[in-house]
């Protein structure tokens, strides 16, 4: 811990998470009066609605493939996902200004976000990529093929394109929403600095400046509602429990930053599985597999480049069962082995043939609090394969 936290004090790293360390360092190189200029603190009631366009990676699992054994195939990963469209996408800043209707891009305002009212059906030989939360109608971690129900959601223009390409969308009505100005190469200087840092050095330096490189644009993101929990005793239950502390929240940092850098994420890996589909088996932020001899040709392999696809490793079979859930058999007889929730010293002892529906495996270790702190109690691991 002292060798780890001096790496960090030597680079005057002195926060508390390295998301801020990040933004306190983006904030140096660009100084405080142009960073206030260019990220201004927006209304509440505007960051919400800007939050609501806000979503992780692409995990997906091809149907065509799920629960088979497949054949051979490679294992790709983007060089620095995150930062390579940081590096280059224009992205937003300044104050948005609000569009009833559909807002268009112009030259002054080249993005916006948007609330839509829409049904949608998978076109042929597409994969999907839209997910619907917050209502009991659809399971929140699935993609969707058809949409028959009208649903409302807001989303960036990157990802109102990705999903016209990829669905026959029936627009109901566009709701409203906000235009941005948009500018490229903020983080020029700060990415090719780690970039540099990460490419000529090892150990803990690497590391860190990975966590740098990756760190910055959920930091623009921060929920501003930081209500505590307060550990209170509870007499009755002889035990120590959480309770909602009071209200409190502070200034967002500019929640678009985040909205935009992620909606372009998601566009590169689903993109890049779409030029592929013929051979793409699945995929997780910003990695794809896939059921190939060798490189595809149209995807762009190079082992350094930022945002280039590197080759991980190759695979002789595979078990995609679905989302955060597979195993691959390496040539030289080893497993890689995922599945969300199963702990690792477990997974590395598996083979393929271990993925059976409803098995149960021991050794899943999970808290639970007990009069006087906390134990931890097998709770076991059942296999679903759904």
């Amino acid at each position: 811990m002292a060798r780890a936290l001096k790496i960090q004090f030597d680079q005057d790293m002195k926060k508390l998470t390295v998301g801020s360390d990040a933004l306190a360092e983006f904030k140096s190189i660009t100084g405080k009066r142009m960073f206030d200029k260019m990220f201004p603190v927006l209304p509440e009631i505007m960051d919400n609605e800007i939050r609501a366009a806000y979503r992780g990676g692409w995990t997906y699992a091809a149907k065509r493939y799920q629960g088979k054994i497949t054949g051979p195939g490679i294992v790709y990963d983007v060089n620095s996902l995150y930062p390579s469209v940081m590096y280059d996408r224009v992205l937003p800043y300044g104050e948005p200004v609000y569009c009833p209707g559909l807002p268009t891009a112009s030259r002054e305002y080249p993005l916006f976000i948007v609330s839509v009212t829409f049904t949608a059906k998978l076109k042929p030989g597409h994969v999907p990529c839209i997910q619907v939360k917050g209502t009991s109608h659809f399971l929140a971690t699935e993609y969707q093929e058809h949409i028959k129900e009208p649903v409302t959601m807001s989303c960036t223009n990157v990802d109102l394109t990705l999903w016209q390409e990829h669905y026959d969308l029936n627009i109901l009505a566009y709701n409203g929403g906000w235009q941005f100005h948009g500018i490229t190469g903020l983080f020029t200087e700060y990415i090719d600095k780690w970039m540099e840092v990460k490419a000529n050095s090892d150990g803990g330096m690497r590391a860190l400046a990975k966590l740098m490189l990756n760190s910055l644009y959920g930091k623009f993101a921060t929920n501003p509602n930081v209500t505590p929990k307060i550990p209170m005793f509870d007499d009755e239950a002889d035990a120590v429990k959480l309770v909602i502390g009071e209200d409190d929240k502070r200034d967002p940092v500019y929640t678009a930053m985040g909205v935009f850098i992620t909606a372009y994420a998601r566009d590169v890996t689903i993109r890049a599985a779409q030029r592929n589909y013929a051979t793409f088996a699945y995929a997780d932020t910003d990695s794809l597999h896939l059921l190939v001899p060798q490189d595809p040709e149209d995807l762009w392999v190079d082992p350094n480049a930022l945002g280039a696809w590197k080759r991980e490793y190759a695979f002789e079979e595979a078990l995609f069962v679905r989302a955060k859930a597979y195993i691959e058999k390496l040539f030289d007889g080893s497993h890689v082995t995922h599945v969300a929730g199963l702990p690792d010293r477990i997974a590395e002892q598996l083979t393929i043939a271990d993925f059976v529906g409803g098995r149960r495996f021991t050794g899943k270790l999970q808290p639970k609090r007990v009069p006087g702190g906390i134990v931890l109690v097998d709770v076991g691991f059942t296999m679903n394969m759904n």
